[in-house]
């Protein structure tokens, strides 16, 4: 049964209270509860944001100091996943700051006060919250097989999601559609990076087929399928 909004919010200020006061306080890491509380949310409201320190600073009135304190924090708990960027071409313009994603996304609904799956498909953070869930199912499946990237040139061009296992890589791209279209950059990126097998993925619903280049379309529940084959 779907909690009321009101309980799911009373549950994550129950949850943020907690795990500052007692579980961080046991560990020795003394942090401002309301400030944490208001980076977190931040974080929530650019799911897959490129993250800048000096701008988390200024928007919350801390130093950087503090940010990448807090951060480290965030990260090391596991509430977020700092998604590092491929950079497999030194020479190439490319983007080098990490992506910021909560890593449980049902701790981003009550974060961004949204009711139901309706209420969240009508959200402009709707297709970054479904790219940050599939990331952790695929993360989850592969464990420590293979480190997850991001990779995005300085032009635009973009893969969600690349897995370097060492001897090859897997490159995703993510779309909340079952008819996702891809544009230039995406083959451009296909072409320069060449991974082993590139994925496009979408809802449960979604078709499974080869595209014109080889990349293969296929829905979340039969992709983990295929992870969990190959990682063994």
């Amino acid at each position: 049964m779907q909690l009321p909004a009101s309980r799911r919010e009373r549950w994550y200020r129950d949850f943020i209270r907690t795990y500052i006061n007692r579980d961080l306080a046991e560990l020795g890491l003394g942090v401002s509860d309301q400030a944490f509380g208001r980076l977190l949310r931040m974080v929530a409201y650019a799911p897959g944001g490129l993250f800048n320190a000096s701008a988390f600073a200024s928007s919350l009135t801390f130093t950087n100091d503090t940010v990448m304190r807090y951060m480290s924090i965030l990260e090391e708990s596991f509430l977020i996943r700092s998604l590092q960027p491929w950079l497999p071409n030194l020479k190439e313009r490319l983007v080098k700051s990490p992506r910021l994603f909560i890593r449980d996304s049902g701790l981003v609904i009550p974060l961004l006060g949204i009711n139901d799956f309706i209420d969240m498909l009508g959200r402009p953070e709707a297709g970054a919250i479904w790219e940050g869930y599939v990331i952790e199912e695929i993360c989850r499946i592969v464990g420590d097989k293979a480190e997850p990237y991001f990779y995005r040139s300085g032009g635009g061009a973009e893969l969600d999601l690349i897995l370097d296992f060492k001897s090859h890589q897997l490159a995703f791209e993510i779309k909340l559609s079952t008819a996702p279209k891809l544009t230039r950059g995406f083959y451009s990126t296909m072409s320069n990076l060449k991974p082993k097998q590139t994925y496009v993925v979408s809802p449960p619903n979604g078709p499974s087929y080869t595209g014109k280049k080889g990349e293969i379309y296929i829905g979340l529940p039969e992709l983990l399928r295929r992870l969990l084959d190959e990682v063994g």
